[in-house]
Protein backbone atom coordinates (compact mmCIF):
# COMPACT_ATOMS: atom_id res chain seq x y z
CA UNK A 1 0.00 0.00 0.00
CA UNK A 2 1.29 3.40 -0.87
CA UNK A 3 2.28 5.79 1.78
CA UNK A 4 -1.00 7.70 1.35
CA UNK A 5 -2.77 4.89 1.76
CA UNK A 6 -1.20 4.71 5.47
CA UNK A 7 -1.60 7.88 6.31
CA UNK A 8 -5.37 8.08 5.12
CA UNK A 9 -6.42 5.03 7.19
CA UNK A 10 -4.87 6.71 10.28
CA UNK A 11 -6.93 9.31 9.50
CA UNK A 12 -9.87 7.95 9.17
CA UNK A 13 -9.60 5.82 12.41
CA UNK A 14 -9.31 9.29 14.44
CA UNK A 15 -12.41 10.77 12.90
CA UNK A 16 -14.57 7.84 13.70
CA UNK A 17 -13.69 7.78 16.90
CA UNK A 18 -13.76 11.51 17.16
CA UNK A 19 -17.66 11.21 16.01
CA UNK A 20 -18.85 8.20 17.51
CA UNK A 21 -16.84 7.61 20.89
CA UNK A 22 -17.34 3.85 21.52
CA UNK A 23 -16.73 2.23 18.06
CA UNK A 24 -16.61 -1.49 17.24
CA UNK A 25 -14.45 -3.07 15.16
CA UNK A 26 -17.20 -4.12 12.93
CA UNK A 27 -18.39 -0.32 12.47
CA UNK A 28 -14.95 0.61 11.82
CA UNK A 29 -14.18 -2.40 9.43
CA UNK A 30 -17.04 -0.63 7.53
CA UNK A 31 -16.80 2.97 7.36
CA UNK A 32 -12.79 2.52 6.65
CA UNK A 33 -14.12 0.53 3.57
CA UNK A 34 -16.26 3.01 2.70
CA UNK A 35 -14.21 5.73 2.98
CA UNK A 36 -11.54 4.25 0.65
CA UNK A 37 -14.20 3.36 -1.83
CA UNK A 38 -14.65 7.18 -2.26
CA UNK A 39 -10.66 7.92 -2.65
CA UNK A 40 -10.40 4.29 -5.14
CA UNK A 41 -13.18 7.09 -7.91
CA UNK A 42 -10.33 8.71 -8.30
CA UNK A 43 -7.14 6.91 -7.66
CA UNK A 44 -7.42 3.58 -8.37
CA UNK A 45 -3.75 2.62 -7.20
CA UNK A 46 -5.38 3.65 -3.62
CA UNK A 47 -5.50 -0.40 -1.83
CA UNK A 48 -7.28 -1.11 1.50
CA UNK A 49 -7.02 -4.31 3.20
CA UNK A 50 -8.38 -3.55 6.45
CA UNK A 51 -8.81 -6.27 8.78
CA UNK A 52 -8.37 -7.19 13.17
CA UNK A 53 -4.91 -7.74 12.89
CA UNK A 54 -4.15 -4.37 10.27
CA UNK A 55 -6.32 -2.36 13.23
CA UNK A 56 -4.19 -3.41 15.85
CA UNK A 57 -1.27 -2.35 13.79
CA UNK A 58 -2.67 0.61 13.20
CA UNK A 59 -3.11 1.81 16.81
CA UNK A 60 0.22 1.06 17.46
CA UNK A 61 1.41 3.37 14.83
CA UNK A 62 -1.23 5.86 16.07
CA UNK A 63 0.18 6.16 19.46
CA UNK A 64 3.95 6.21 17.70
CA UNK A 65 3.31 9.10 15.55
CA UNK A 66 0.79 11.02 17.17
CA UNK A 67 0.91 10.35 20.76
CA UNK A 68 -3.05 9.33 20.72
CA UNK A 69 -3.87 6.52 22.93
CA UNK A 70 -6.55 4.37 21.55
CA UNK A 71 -8.04 1.30 23.57
CA UNK A 72 -11.19 -0.57 24.27
CA UNK A 73 -14.13 -0.66 26.64
CA UNK A 74 -15.05 -4.00 27.14
CA UNK A 75 -18.56 -2.37 29.22
CA UNK A 76 -19.10 -0.21 26.09
CA UNK A 77 -18.19 -3.33 23.75
CA UNK A 78 -16.01 -0.19 21.43
CA UNK A 79 -12.94 1.86 21.13
CA UNK A 80 -12.04 5.48 22.11
CA UNK A 81 -9.69 7.62 22.34
CA UNK A 82 -8.23 8.45 25.46
CA UNK A 83 -8.54 11.76 27.06
CA UNK A 84 -5.46 13.44 25.32
CA UNK A 85 -5.64 17.56 25.19
CA UNK A 86 -2.82 17.25 21.87
CA UNK A 87 -6.40 15.57 19.73
CA UNK A 88 -8.39 18.62 20.72
CA UNK A 89 -5.83 21.17 18.94
CA UNK A 90 -3.05 19.93 17.27
CA UNK A 91 -4.47 16.07 15.79
CA UNK A 92 -7.54 18.23 15.23
CA UNK A 93 -5.88 20.67 12.54
CA UNK A 94 -4.07 17.75 11.16
CA UNK A 95 -7.31 15.99 10.32
CA UNK A 96 -8.56 19.46 8.79
CA UNK A 97 -5.45 19.71 6.62
CA UNK A 98 -5.65 16.07 5.53
CA UNK A 99 -9.53 16.42 4.19
CA UNK A 100 -8.40 19.99 2.53
CA UNK A 101 -5.87 18.10 1.02
CA UNK A 102 -8.00 15.37 -0.24
CA UNK A 103 -10.77 18.18 -1.29
CA UNK A 104 -8.26 19.86 -3.56
CA UNK A 105 -7.45 16.67 -5.13
CA UNK A 106 -10.51 16.27 -5.78
CA UNK A 107 -11.43 19.73 -6.99
CA UNK A 108 -8.83 19.41 -9.96
CA UNK A 109 -11.23 16.82 -11.29
CA UNK A 110 -14.35 19.05 -10.82
CA UNK A 111 -12.82 22.52 -11.56
CA UNK A 112 -15.86 24.50 -13.13
CA UNK A 113 -17.75 23.77 -9.61
CA UNK A 114 -15.15 24.65 -7.22
CA UNK A 115 -13.96 27.72 -7.36
CA UNK A 116 -11.16 28.20 -5.15
CA UNK A 117 -9.81 31.36 -3.72
CA UNK A 118 -6.24 32.62 -4.51
CA UNK A 119 -4.08 32.60 -1.37
CA UNK A 120 -0.74 33.59 -0.18
CA UNK A 121 1.90 31.08 1.29
CA UNK A 122 1.47 31.58 5.45
CA UNK A 123 5.06 30.61 6.17
CA UNK A 124 4.41 27.43 7.31
CA UNK A 125 7.59 26.17 5.40
CA UNK A 126 9.29 28.08 8.49
CA UNK A 127 7.77 25.95 11.19
CA UNK A 128 10.13 23.10 11.86
CA UNK A 129 13.02 25.35 11.70
CA UNK A 130 11.20 27.98 14.34
CA UNK A 131 10.85 24.97 16.83
CA UNK A 132 13.80 23.96 16.83
CA UNK A 133 15.69 27.45 17.27
CA UNK A 134 12.55 27.70 20.49
CA UNK A 135 13.49 23.75 21.56
CA UNK A 136 17.18 24.83 21.78
CA UNK A 137 17.18 28.50 22.48
CA UNK A 138 18.75 29.45 19.89
CA UNK A 139 18.40 33.23 18.02
CA UNK A 140 16.72 33.68 14.59
CA UNK A 141 17.10 36.00 12.09
CA UNK A 142 15.02 36.83 9.08
CA UNK A 143 14.24 39.78 6.79
CA UNK A 144 10.29 40.84 8.09
CA UNK A 145 7.91 43.16 5.76
CA UNK A 146 5.50 44.48 8.28
CA UNK A 147 2.20 45.21 7.10
CA UNK A 148 2.13 48.84 7.37
CA UNK A 149 5.65 49.92 6.11
CA UNK A 150 6.94 50.72 2.78
CA UNK A 151 10.30 48.66 3.21
CA UNK A 152 11.56 45.32 4.98
CA UNK A 153 13.84 45.38 7.76
CA UNK A 154 16.24 42.68 9.34
CA UNK A 155 15.19 40.91 12.33
CA UNK A 156 17.48 39.06 15.31
CA UNK A 157 14.95 37.88 17.32
CA UNK A 158 15.21 34.89 20.27
CA UNK A 159 12.00 33.01 20.05
CA UNK A 160 9.63 32.04 22.26
CA UNK A 161 6.42 30.80 21.27
CA UNK A 162 4.46 29.76 18.10
CA UNK A 163 1.54 31.26 18.45
CA UNK A 164 -1.96 30.31 15.95
CA UNK A 165 -4.32 32.83 15.96
CA UNK A 166 -7.30 33.44 13.21
CA UNK A 167 -5.70 30.93 10.80
CA UNK A 168 -2.48 32.74 11.04
CA UNK A 169 0.61 31.60 12.60
CA UNK A 170 3.27 33.64 14.56
CA UNK A 171 6.17 33.36 16.45
CA UNK A 172 6.65 35.74 19.62
CA UNK A 173 10.01 36.63 20.09
CA UNK A 174 11.88 39.36 21.83
CA UNK A 175 13.50 41.46 19.24
CA UNK A 176 17.26 42.68 19.58
CA UNK A 177 16.42 46.31 18.07
CA UNK A 178 14.86 47.36 21.05
CA UNK A 179 14.67 44.22 24.02
CA UNK A 180 10.73 44.39 23.20
CA UNK A 181 8.29 41.57 22.91
CA UNK A 182 6.61 41.32 19.82
CA UNK A 183 4.72 38.96 17.46
CA UNK A 184 5.62 38.81 13.83
CA UNK A 185 3.81 37.01 11.02
CA UNK A 186 5.16 34.02 9.78
CA UNK A 187 3.45 34.64 5.96
CA UNK A 188 5.74 38.34 6.29
CA UNK A 189 9.29 36.80 6.66
CA UNK A 190 11.65 35.70 4.49
CA UNK A 191 15.10 34.93 4.37
CA UNK A 192 14.98 32.83 7.70
CA UNK A 193 17.83 31.13 9.16
CA UNK A 194 18.57 29.34 12.91
CA UNK A 195 21.91 31.12 14.04
CA UNK A 196 23.95 29.68 16.35
CA UNK A 197 22.95 32.38 18.78
CA UNK A 198 22.11 30.96 21.67
CA UNK A 199 19.29 32.90 24.37
CA UNK A 200 19.38 33.53 27.66
CA UNK A 201 16.04 31.76 29.63
CA UNK A 202 13.01 33.82 30.13
CA UNK A 203 9.35 33.34 31.28
CA UNK A 204 7.02 32.76 28.74
CA UNK A 205 4.69 35.56 28.12
CA UNK A 206 0.93 35.34 28.50
CA UNK A 207 -0.48 34.67 25.74
CA UNK A 208 -4.10 34.87 26.82
CA UNK A 209 -3.25 38.76 28.29
CA UNK A 210 -1.14 39.37 25.41
CA UNK A 211 -3.86 38.31 22.72
CA UNK A 212 -7.41 38.86 25.02
CA UNK A 213 -7.79 42.82 22.61
CA UNK A 214 -6.91 41.64 19.28
CA UNK A 215 -9.47 41.02 16.19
Amino acid sequence: MSKLGYISRYIFILKKLKSNQYTAFEEMDAYINKQFEYMQMHDEEIQSAFSKRTFQRDVKEIKNLFGIDIDYSKSQKGYFISHNESFDRTTQNMVEAFDMFNSLNLAQDLAPLVHLEKRKPQGTENLYGILHAIKNKKQIKFTYQNFYEEHASHRLVDPYVLKEFKNRWYIIANDSKDGHLKSFALDRLSQFEVTNYPYQNAALPNLEHIYKNCF
